[in-house]
């Protein structure tokens, strides 16, 4: 659980970094590097939360609104 939990912050951080690095640049190559960086740990954050259920972790049942908060991201980000 401690190593799911340091991936879990881990792709957080990374996610948070490069929304404001992608925010700072004016190059279309960096955003779409930083796009697909954040895609991969947005994917990876919802994975996990399987993790959690298979390991019968009390609190997965809030982990669906952590994938209905990613999922609202993410179709905000193709309307924006």
């Amino acid at each position: 659980m401690q190593t799911l939990k340091s991936n879990l912050l881990e792709d957080i951080m990374v996610i948070q970094a490069k929304i404001c690095s992608a925010e700072a640049v004016k190059l279309y190559d960096i955003k779409m590097e930083n796009a697909a960086i954040i895609r991969k740990s947005a994917r990876n954050i919802m994975v996990s939360g399987n993790t959690l259920e298979m390991f019968d972790f009390g609190e997965a049942k809030y982990y669906k609104l952590i994938r209905n908060l990613i999922e609202e991201f993410r179709f905000y980000l193709e309307i924006g």
